[in-house]
């Protein structure tokens, strides 16, 4: 059996904060405003649900900040001065 389309719906939406989170350095509580969510509790279960970590842990598992403009691998980096390791990949 192939999955629904509400999980296919839930996993996008899970992989775009994911990216938010990876791409940006913007808090926690912005990325869920920004995507609807009323409830940062409520937000972190949902992403928790798909992820089986936090946002927070995601973010520190795949997000380096660097301070020189230029990651140690040589990859440049956003305004955000985060560089992402490409989860998903």
């Amino acid at each position: 059996m192939g999955t629904s389309i509400l999980e296919e719906i839930r996993r996008a939406r899970t992989d775009q904060i994911a990216r938010m989170l990876v791409e940006t350095a913007l808090p926690v509580s912005q990325i869920a405003d920004s995507l609807g969510f009323e409830d940062v509790q409520h937000f972190a279960r949902y992403f928790r649900a798909g992820k089986l970590m936090s946002p927070l842990a995601y973010r520190r598992k795949y997000a380096t900040r660097v301070d020189s403009g230029v990651a140690q691998n040589g990859d440049s980096f956003s305004q955000s001065g985060v560089v992402a390791q490409d989860p998903f990949a």
